[in-house]
């Protein structure tokens, strides 16, 4: 299921250091370091307006997305991520708010 793989993958993005390592590479035609984030996203040609969303989606927590899944199933809906993304938001925000 798409959704699974982006949560998956935002999950992944999330894990890789953003502090730039030792003996990584440098753009030097900016003039600034290229992070273990960017260099990943650029080898997979992934945008990061992309992985974004997809970091998002992995920060809602693993109960509220099941129950989502299970929710949108039983009502016969179409899986879509503007929900999560709506529920991330509202976590960032700390608020508690249902995420259908």
């Amino acid at each position: 299921m798409k959704l699974r793989a982006e949560r998956k993958g935002g999950k992944l993005c999330l894990e890789l250091e953003i502090e730039r390592e030792p003996g990584k590479r440098t753009d030097l035609t900016l003039g600034h370091f290229v992070t273990r984030l960017q260099q990943t996203a650029e080898e997979a040609e992934v945008d990061t307006k992309t992985i974004y969303r997809w970091q998002l989606e992995a920060k809602v927590p693993d109960d509220d997305f099941e129950k989502h899944v299970k929710d949108t199933k039983t009502k016969h809906k179409e899986l879509t991520s503007a929900r999560v993304l709506r529920r991330s938001q509202f976590i960032m925000t700390d608020r508690r708010v249902p995420i259908s």
